[in-house]
């Protein structure tokens, strides 16, 4: 119905690397087009998700606001995509071991010893345990450290929570972000189910802009 109107759509998708949503859109588009060869629809790979991808969808509408063209605001989206952060740990592993993963003796000896993953969106989009923290309260502590370690131009953006049933423990986050960064704002919200199904309650992810992430998982 938009194209009906002469409406652009720009479509954020969801990371390559977790679903297939953005080669669904590829072949939804090219079926549309053939009906309006005049329309113009634009796909991002956002190569992450969440409120990573809320993000640059923000990002997107701030811009569209502003006066910028549908191109300017895709090239803008590729060119910096990179550049939106995720930092994330979650409470349990066997949430993980069921979505296929960690590994059942990764999970179990990984509950045992309380072992919390440390999780960012690399550079494919993949989810990948950078590095492994023991304790909770330890895992909540190093998200605020990784942040504070890449994030660019803190005082002019708003960072963003996103949790699995865990408020409190997001408001624990989002009081020491406050407390040890310059920033415009912190907002906390909730993980979608889609994720949650697959990390489990407890987790606890912040996102943000900072340098490049050129990191690759295994």
């Amino acid at each position: 119905k938009y194209l009906d109107q002469g409406i652009d759509v720009l479509y954020i998708s969801c990371s390559s690397a977790l679903s297939g949503s953005v080669n669904i859109a590829r072949m939804i588009k090219d079926q549309v087009l053939e009906n309006y060869p005049d329309g113009k629809i634009n796909i991002v790979d956002s190569l992450i998700s969440c409120l990573g991808q809320g993000l640059m969808v923000l990002k997107a509408a701030e811009m569209k606001k502003a006066g910028q063209s549908i191109d300017e605001i895709t090239d803008y989206l590729e060119e910096n995509k990179l550049k939106v952060h995720q930092v994330a740990t979650v409470e349990n592993l066997d949430y993980l071991k069921r979505a296929g993963r960690v590994k059942a003796t990764s999970a179990f000896f990984g509950n045992l010893f309380g072992v919390k993953p440390i999780i960012i969106s690399d550079a494919k989009g993949q989810n990948y345990a950078l590095k492994k923290i023991k304790g909770r309260r330890a895992s909540l502590l190093h998200l605020v450290e990784y942040l504070k370690e890449n994030i660019v131009d803190s005082k002019n953006q708003i960072i963003y929570i996103g949790h699995a049933d865990s408020v409190e423990d997001a408001e624990f986050v989002k009081e020491h972000i406050e407390r040890e960064v310059e920033c415009k704002g912190v907002y906390i919200d909730y993980i979608g189910p889609i994720v949650g199904v697959s990390v489990g309650p407890g987790t606890i992810a912040v996102y943000y802009v900072g340098q490049e992430v050129t990191v690759i998982g295994d």
